[in-house]
Order: C-alpha cells, then sequence, then structure tokens
C-alpha cells in the first residue's frame, strides 16, 4: 500500500524531474522500506513534490504577479482617495508624500517581477 502511494507521488512530479531521478528514488525507497519503513521517505516525496512543482516550475509567478499588481492598485486607489480628500493647502504636503510612497512601492514591485520573469527568461536560455 505505501509502495503504489509513493509511485502515485512520483508520477505527479515533473516529467524531466521523473526522467533524471525515478529510478534512483524508487531503489532508495525499497531500501528504506526494507529497513525501517517508508515512512520517511513518503514525506520526503510530498516535500520534494511541493518543491519542483513551486519553487523549480515557473508556475508560482503568475499567482504572485497578479497578487503584487492587485496591492499596488488597491494601494494607489487609497492613496487617490486620501489625496482628493485633502484639499486644504496644509495638507498638501501630506498627500504629496503618500502619492510619491505609492509609486515608489509600484515601481519596486513592478521591478521585481520583471527581475524574476527575466532571470527565469536567462535560465530557459541556458538549458536550452
Amino acid at each position: 500500500m505505501i509502495r503504489a502511494r509513493y509511485r502515485f507521488l512520483l508520477a505527479l512530479h515533473p516529467r524531466a524531474f521523473r526522467a533524471r531521478f525515478e529510478g534512483e528514488m524508487l531503489l532508495t525507497f525499497e531500501d528504506a522500506l526494507a529497513s525501517e519503513g517508508g515512512v520517511r521517505l513518503l514525506f520526503d516525496a510530498v516535500r520534494s513534490l511541493a518543491r519542483q512543482w513551486l519553487i523549480r516550475q515557473t508556475l508560482w509567478i503568475y499567482p504572485v504577479a497578479l497578487l503584487a499588481a492587485t496591492c499596488v492598485i488597491a494601494f494607489l486607489g487609497w492613496t487617490r482617495t486620501v489625496v482628493m480628500a485633502r484639499t486644504s493647502v496644509s495638507d498638501s504636503s501630506e498627500a504629496l508624500i503618500l502619492l510619491i510612497a505609492a509609486m515608489a512601492i509600484m515601481a519596486v514591485m513592478f521591478t521585481t517581477i520583471f527581475c524574476v520573469v527575466w532571470l527565469r527568461w536567462i535560465q530557459r536560455l541556458r538549458h536550452a
């Protein structure tokens, strides 16, 4: 039963990872199953699965970029509301500081997203 679960977890890994490591992982699992049980390696396969799909693949970039864009838009909307509410001359410096802060946050988020996408693109070119 535990052997079938381990094989199922291996089947969920990306194809390139399976092609390179599946045989070695199965041999290690069989050795561990005979000596100490395979529960530890079952948890290791779950951790490896998460690592392969979330970190090594680029799928995580899109939800993070969407979340960052949503945060920037929400912050800019809030800043605009605050700026529009401040109509007196004494409050204009605070409104300007808020606007500059919003633009700085937006610039940092877009630069971060651009760098991540650019680095992934460079990695793909090197591995191709």
